[in-house]
């Protein structure tokens, strides 16, 4: 998320320093005195102090040359106008304090392409809006299981795999994506707090978390489930209250070899939710 941010941020910056020549060019053509040129020079002697000089350094330089400015346009006979004085005085310092933020959030931005191979392995095992492990580690997880319960015949061995999904989250990331990490760290703090220490979490994309559990008895993973799901009823933000679809499988040597993998029980639990809703609707109507 902060990366994210960065890069809007960097943007936004680089927007900002086209806009402001821009405007200063546009105020020298209105200027009622022929200042093009001298407002071309000081632009480009701004934007080059702000990428190339230190920031300390420059804040000395800023405050000499606008004094230095201030006295040259202000003593003896006026010959430009007050308006164009504005101006030309506070071209360098605006426009050299937007260039060092632009070369702030680029640098920021190198970096990232420079060290991308890194971030995209990150990215791939940890998603960074809720700083869970992601499908790829939750794959590999399954894929170890279900192979000891196939080897592992004399133990009674087994994992129960249950998703938490909220509904129709897609509307409304469209329209509050910032209330909308907010929903996603509660439920990420529910999970944390109310799961067995022994018990793996996962995020799997569109709002839907993933709890892989090993071993652990049918008594215990019902009230699991129920404190989690009486956690998520409490969640509102801005008087909005999401609801939430969950669902649970049992994978044991009796039906390993159905659901060898992840994708197919994930299939199986995505068909377990989408019935449960169809139910509800009925029994409602």
């Amino acid at each position: 998320m902060k990366r994210i941010k960065m890069i809007r941020f960097g943007t936004l910056t680089i927007f900002l320093i086209a806009m402001t020549i821009v405007s200063f060019m546009l105020l020298a053509d209105m200027s009622t005195n022929n200042i093009t040129v001298a407002m071309a020079a000081l632009i480009l002697l701004a934007v080059a102090s702000g990428l190339f000089i230190p920031s300390v350094l420059l804040s000395w330089m800023v405050v000499l040359i606008l004094a230095a400015g201030i006295f040259t346009l202000t003593i003896g006979y006026p010959l430009i106008s007050n308006f164009t004085r504005i101006v030309v005085i506070a071209a360098y310092p605006i426009l050299s304090f937007v260039t060092i933020l632009g070369r702030h959030f680029i640098g920021d931005l190198g970096w990232i392409a420079t060290n991308r191979a890194n971030i995209e392995a990150y990215v791939e095992h940890y998603d960074p809006a809720v700083n869970f492990q992601t499908l790829h580690t939750a794959s590999n997880t399954f894929s170890k299981s279900a192979e000891f319960i196939q080897k592992q015949n004399k133990l009674e061995v087994w994992i129960d795999v249950t998703a938490v999904q909220w509904s129709h989250h897609e509307q409304y990331k469209q329209f509050h994506a910032s209330e909308y990490a907010e929903i996603l760290s509660a439920i990420q703090t529910i999970l944390k707090q109310d799961r067995l220490p022994g018990e793996s979490i996962y995020y799997v994309d569109n709002a839907t978390f993933l709890i892989i559990s090993h071993t652990v008895s049918e008594a215990n993973l019902m009230q699991l489930n129920n404190n989690v799901n009486d956690q998520l009823a409490t969640i509102m933000v801005d008087g909005f209250k999401p609801q939430f679809k969950t669902a649970t499988m049992h994978i044991n040597e009796k039906n390993i070899d159905k659901y060898s993998s992840l994708d197919l029980a994930m299939n199986k639990l995505y068909r377990q939710m989408e019935t449960d809703i169809i139910v509800e609707y009925m029994q409602k109507h």
